[in-house]
C-alpha cells in the first residue's frame, strides 16, 4: 500500500474540516434555539436587542452578558458550545440539588412526632 503524500494528507484534512463546518452551520439555529430555551428555565435572562440575543445567568456571582446572532460564525459557535457546557453543569446542579431535596424530606416524613420535637423540628 503506498504512503500518502503530505499534499494529500493535508487535502483529506481540509475536506474533513469542511465538512465539520457545514455540518456545523447546518445545525447552528436548531443548537442556538433549543440553548436558549433551556437557558431560560435554568434562570437565565433573554433579551433580544440590536438583532442580537443577549443572555445573563441571574445565579452568578458576577453575571456575564453574552451576545449570539442568528449567523453562523467561529465566534458564535465557540460562544454556543461553552453556554452548552455551562447549561450541561448548571443543569447537573440543579439534580443534584433537587435529588437531595427530595431524600431530605423523604427522611423527615419518617420521623415520630417525638423525634422531630427532639430534633427541633
Amino acid at each position: 500500500m503506498a504512503r500518502k503524500t503530505r499534499a494529500e494528507l493535508e487535502a483529506e484534512r481540509q475536506e474533513a474540516q469542511a465538512l465539520k463546518e457545514a455540518h456545523e452551520f447546518a445545525n447552528y439555529p436548531t443548537r442556538l434555539m433549543a440553548a436558549l430555551e433551556l437557558a431560560t428555565t435554568l434562570n437565565f435572562e433573554l433579551e433580544v436587542r440590536n438583532s442580537q440575543f443577549e443572555l445573563r445567568d441571574r445565579d452568578a456571582r458576577r453575571p456575564e452578558t453574552v451576545f449570539f446572532t442568528m449567523t453562523h460564525n467561529n465566534d458564535n459557535q465557540r460562544a454556543l458550545e461553552n453556554l452548552e457546557w455551562d447549561l450541561r453543569i448548571k443543569a447537573d446542579k440543579l439534580m443534584t440539588a433537587t435529588r437531595q431535596d427530595q431524600v431530605r424530606k423523604a427522611a423527615l416524613a419518617k420521623l415520630t412526632a417525638e423525634e422531630r420535637e427532639l430534633l427541633d423540628l
